[in-house]
């Protein structure tokens, strides 16, 4: 439990393990030294630094276990991780002449970290140490008891304990998260991570090129299909070594995009991760690249957009995204523009398309993938019936309008006109067809096939005209899969309606008795809504209504959810939302209950948003309960009500009341190693860290945590500088209840 409360409160400061929380700004520059295709490089804002400076950093070995900007659950991975064989206690060297900049021990994460501060303004960053030398270890305890803490995180002064390039500082561990291994890092002036590999010095053996796994095409809104499926398609590659291909010819309509599952493999590397560099090609045209030179640290949590979420939560690989999801500001693409890499007529033209994708590691080692895909046309149907009168009108890509009839053998065509005739508007008069099933199908240039609509007059057949509806929400659009028995008479009308505004929905045919809808809610939406669907089945005209709770929450401009009872509010501000999103809240269990769950969960956030939940009357500590730990809910100052900043997840939010303060389990075992141990746990609020204060008598002492035991420890040759003596622990946990233990030493 300690070791969970532990990075609670270390993932405030720091962040999660391998990532701290600054922030970046953007900037420009070629590197120096020996960076791959310099003259591209600055378009990727790789920051300048003098590569050949740097020194590899142990003496364990250059196996490469994992690489820059690979995935963790909530952040890139910021450097690169050496491995030592399992085995502790290499050398670990400063990189370059520099001076101590921060030193701490993150449980779970980076174990014992130190970070370096150079001339130039760059970082180096050393972690999962087992301990540091001597000359560190003064220096951290000394800040450590000068800072008024026993435990926690240190900052040295500018220059105070210089260190010379290939010095030992600490010996490598098997601290924090994973088994024994060195990880480290490049980070620039604004502690942005850059890619150690752009030193030559720094960069694993590497003669493999990267190797093509899968790729998937994905619809990029809920009205766009691939082969006309609405949900994303995954194909298997063929090939070896450098060269690879996708089979078959993929229809795409609306807005698709690329998904590429690669691994850049190494000469001894155990790791998978995606190559340094990805370029998409169409026709020869490069419409989309991606660089992992440098990651803007603020930005580190677009990963969960930078890669399908999904399908990593699922564990299905790690796909990378070759277009530029809404909302992504990583400076890690090129061209850096909404639709570079999207494939859709309006951007590429309609028609075939030969597709090229280039993957290159840091040596410069290449592999091709190839592929081709066709571009249906975008056409629009316009239609009005009347009685037994139909009107239809063609607008874009429309070479041929067809008006088909089904029957024993499947459809057949029943009228057709050419793409001029059906842009200037054509009549069918329909009671010839009474009794059958009918669509109308527009066809493009290049033969492609689209169906717009579909009509059964007549008599009901077989059904009284129930409606089997299915609801989810896609970012800011609601789209029903709305099913019946019989075919529908006519495509339905589906709306949306909050107040006096009533939206019309964009209706999709699947088949004559499946029809999808697409709404999309407006700026300003929020509160109880309805959906309205009308529809005919025969000569019954008939209604159908759902309804929802719902806000519309801008990425610009944010917005709040409100649950009906007044007592939930979730706040964003501008850019805690990556898009536009449309979400839920709904109360759980009965009258008494106070968790409320906004939805759809599991949605990763850009930002931290502000949860407030009003408490019950007499409530001395209320708090708030987040499927992810709570971020500073002392900056958070909420009249009446209790506020917290919640992880970078929606989800259940539950309010508890929490009046008891930590449990302190003091040891004392004299003359040995470890004459003090000390147990702090709290099982509610968690331990506030950052408050625990030990002294002897009214010396304050620095202490060490051991990972194993979850024990806070103090050492043998502290302990026996300051004698015996009165030990006082003083920690509370983080709505402000208070232990303080006493014992003689």
């Amino acid at each position: 439990m300690i070791r969970l409360l532990l990075v609670s409160f270390l993932v405030v400061v720091f962040g999660a393990a391998g990532y701290l929380i600054h922030n970046g700004v953007a900037g420009s520059g070629t590197p120096g030294g020996d960076p791959l295709e310099s003259k591209e490089a600055a378009r990727y804002d790789p920051k300048t630094t003098d590569w050949n400076d740097y020194l590899w950093p142990t003496d364990a070995g250059t196996t490469r276990t994992s690489d820059f900007a690979e995935f963790r659950s909530t952040h890139f991975h910021a450097g690169l991780d050496v491995s030592t064989g399992g085995k502790t206690g290499f050398k670990v060297f400063a990189s370059r002449d520099g001076w101590l900049h921060a030193a701490y021990f993150e449980p779970g994460g980076y174990g014992w970290f130190l970070v370096l501060r150079h001339p130039d303004g760059y970082y180096t960053c050393y972690a999962h140490l087992d301990r540091y030398n001597t000359k560190v270890l003064n220096a951290f305890r000394a800040r450590l008891v000068k800072g008024k803490h026993s435990y926690g995180y240190v900052e040295f002064g500018q220059d105070t304990v210089r260190v010379k390039k290939g010095e030992v500082i600490a010996f490598t561990g098997a601290t924090g998260a994973g088994p024994a291994h060195l990880h480290f890092e490049v980070r620039d002036p604004q502690f942005n991570p850059v890619n150690p590999g752009l030193s030559k010095h720094l960069r694993p053996v590497d003669s493999l090129p990267p190797e093509m796994k899968q790729l998937m095409l994905v619809p990029l809104d809920a009205a766009s299909s691939v082969d006309e499926k609405y949900d994303q398609r995954l194909y298997n590659v063929s090939g070896a070594r450098d060269t690879w291909k996708v089979a078959g010819l993929p229809v795409l309509r609306g807005r698709v995009g690329i998904m590429l599952r690669a691994h850049d493999r190494a000469e001894g590397a155990t790791d998978y991760p995606t190559p340094y560099r990805i370029a998409l090609f169409v026709d020869g045209k490069e419409i989309f690249s991606a660089v992992s030179n440098r990651i803007q640290d603020s930005l580190g949590f677009h990963i969960r957009i930078d890669r399908d979420h999904t399908l990593m939560k699922d564990k299905k690989g790690e796909f990378r995204k070759l277009f530029r999801e809404e909302g992504n500001l990583l400076e890690t693409y090129w061209p850096r523009d909404p639709i570079a890499g999207v494939f859709s007529a309006a951007h590429l033209g309609a028609g075939e398309k030969k597709v090229r994708i280039v993957t290159q590691d840091l040596q410069g080692n290449k592999s091709t993938l190839t592929m081709t895909v066709m571009i249906a046309g975008d056409a629009a149907l316009t239609y009005e019936r009347k009685g037994t009168d139909l009107s239809m009108k063609t607008e874009g890509h429309c070479a041929m309008l067809l008006l088909e009839e089904e029957g024993a053998k499947g459809w057949t065509t029943a009228r057709q006109w050419q793409g001029s005739e059906s842009a200037a508007g054509v009549q069918v008069d329909l009671k010839r067809f009474r009794g059958s099933d009918l669509r109308a199908v527009t066809v493009d240039a290049y033969g492609n096939r689209t169906v717009h609509a579909t009509w059964s007059p007549g008599p009901l057949r077989g059904s009284a005209g129930r409606l089997y509806p299915r609801r989810q929400v896609l970012f800011d659009q609601i789209v029903y899969d709305l099913k019946t028995a019989a075919p529908f008479s006519d495509p339905p009308l589906v709306s949306l309606v909050q107040g006096e505004r009533e939206e019309q929905g964009v209706v999709i045919p699947i088949s004559t008795n499946e029809y999808r809808a697409v709404l999309t809610a407006w700026p300003g939406f929020g509160g109880d809504a309805k959906v309205i669907v009308r529809y005919g089945m025969g000569e019954k005209e008939i209604e159908w209504t759902d309804e929802l709770r719902a806000f519309h929450v801008s990425a610009t401009l944010g917005g709040q959810v409100r649950s009906k009872d007044g007592r939930f509010v979730m706040s964003f501000a501008p850019a805690d939302v990556y898009r536009d999103m449309l979400l839920t809240v709904e109360k759980k269990g009965g009258d008494s209950s106070t968790t409320y769950t906004v939805g759809p969960e599991e949605m990763p956030l850009a930002g931290r948003p502000v949860v407030s939940i009003t408490p019950d009357p007499g409530m001395k500590h209320p708090l708030i309960l987040a499927p992810r730990p709570i971020k500073k809910y002392e900056d958070v100052n909420l009249p009446h009500s209790v506020g917290a900043r919640i992880g970078r997840y929606l989800g259940s939010f539950t309010l508890t009341e929490d009046n008891t303060p930590p449990t302190v389990l003091v040891n004392i075992a004299g003359k040995s190693r470890e004459p003090v141990r000390i147990a702090i746990t709290d099982s509610i609020a968690g331990v506030d860290w950052e408050s625990v204060v030990v002294r002897i008598d009214k010396a304050i002492v620095p202490l060490e945590f051991d990972e194993r035991r979850g024990l806070l420890v103090l050492p043998y040759d502290v302990f026996k500088e300051f004698g015996r003596g009165e030990l006082s622990v003083s920690v509370k946990d983080k709505v402000g209840n208070e232990t303080l233990v006493r014992r003689k030493l």
